[in-house]
């Protein structure tokens, strides 16, 4: 999933919104990005909206945390954090990782996003 998710191929990136892409580009810059702690957000689509289309591309890793007011929170992810925090020193090859995923997927019959 991390070599999938790094790579940035072009099925991911292809018309991705303008919101999500200042999201990847935050995600990217700061290593993680919570949502309810994000400033300077101009775009007329919510914050979570823009995540899901990144969550759906696979390119950021997302989690939900459990904030000081108790509420839920999402969190973004770069990958190369996700990799160096679960100490992962190779990665396989994208298209490795595309054919693994899929093999998985053909047992349940899961869409996956690029196909």
């Amino acid at each position: 999933m991390v070599a999938l998710g790094a790579a940035r191929e072009d099925w991911q990136l292809r018309g991705l919104s303008a919101p999500a892409n200042a999201l990847l580009d935050r995600t990217r810059r700061d290593g993680c990005l919570r949502l309810d702690r994000l400033e300077d957000w101009t775009f007329p689509v919510k914050p979570g909206d823009a995540a899901r289309q990144l969550e759906s591309r696979l390119l950021v890793y997302t989690s939900d945390v459990h904030t000081e007011s108790g509420r839920h929170a999402k969190q973004l992810e770069d990958w190369s954090r996700a990799r160096q925090r679960l100490g992962l020193a190779a990665l396989p090859d994208p298209s490795e990782a595309r054919h693994a995923l899929e093999q998985a997927a053909s047992y349940t019959g899961a869409r996956l996003p690029w196909q």
